[in-house]
């Protein structure tokens, strides 16, 4: 109910041409009214029409792969286009991931503050839900250590690069490195949403940059940017069947 009431607050806000509602992750539009996205759909176009009305490659275009390739590189995580997956947004990602990762009755460590959407999620898969605080450089790790020692059944780490709808913070180094160190001692994926990548600085700390998706999972989007839902997530070539 109180999720509910937020989100009717949230919508009543950004309809108001005064306001810039902080918490809803999306750049203002005037910032965007020079993106020409049209420009990019007659290029698709020009590729030849028929395959407009067929179905294409299950994970998505590879052109478009092929650039996240060269995309996620610039932030040191190195990946290949059969690694990657597309997606209708980056909520549709987390599901995918939730879908695949979470059974009923797991334990899954999530930040908080962190996403209600994601919540909901987790709450319909039958997940126990156990957040971890957060602060300005990242989880506390003397809580996520005694969280995942108290949770036998603990299946992820879900976790966020400077999420500004949730608290608009970073991770330092040394607690990523530190978070890796106790996944790999638990056994535990690490999720890692960076949704407003576009918006922050390529030198930002990243896990699967540490990580080099061995445990990770990277879910990213153009949503905020150019306001289209597009989303993609990079995973282990283990975790991705190729058939």
């Amino acid at each position: 109910m109180r999720d509910g009431f937020r989100l009717a607050h949230a919508r009543t806000v950004a309809n108001k041409p005064d306001f810039l509602n902080v918490g809803e992750g999306f750049p203002p539009v005037a910032w965007l009214e020079e993106t020409r996205l049209d420009h990019f759909h007659q290029r698709v176009v020009r590729t030849g029409v028929a395959s407009l009305f067929r179905y294409g490659n299950r994970f998505g275009y590879l052109p478009l792969r092929q650039h996240l390739q060269q995309k996620l590189a610039a932030y040191e995580i190195d990946a290949a286009p059969q690694q990657i997956v597309l997606t209708h947004g980056a909520n549709q990602a987390m599901n995918m991931v939730v879908r695949y990762f979470v059974r009923a009755s797991d334990t899954v460590l999530v930040d908080d503050p962190g996403y209600y959407a994601l919540f909901g999620k987790l709450k319909l898969s039958g997940a126990n839900i156990v957040g971890v605080p957060r602060g300005v450089d990242g989880p506390d790790i003397a809580a996520l250590d005694r969280r995942m020692s108290e949770s036998a059944s603990a299946a992820a780490l879900l976790h966020a690069v400077g999420r500004t709808q949730s608290d608009a913070t970073d991770i330092s180094a040394a607690k990523a490195h530190r978070i890796l160190q106790l996944t790999e001692a638990h056994d535990l994926i690490v999720v890692e949403n960076d949704s407003l990548a576009d918006l922050k600085p390529r030198s930002a700390t990243r896990i699967c940059a540490l990580d080099q998706l061995h445990r990770t999972i990277y879910v990213g989007s153009f949503r905020n940017r150019c306001r289209r839902r597009c989303a993609w997530a990079f995973s282990p070539a283990m975790r991705i069947s190729p058939t």
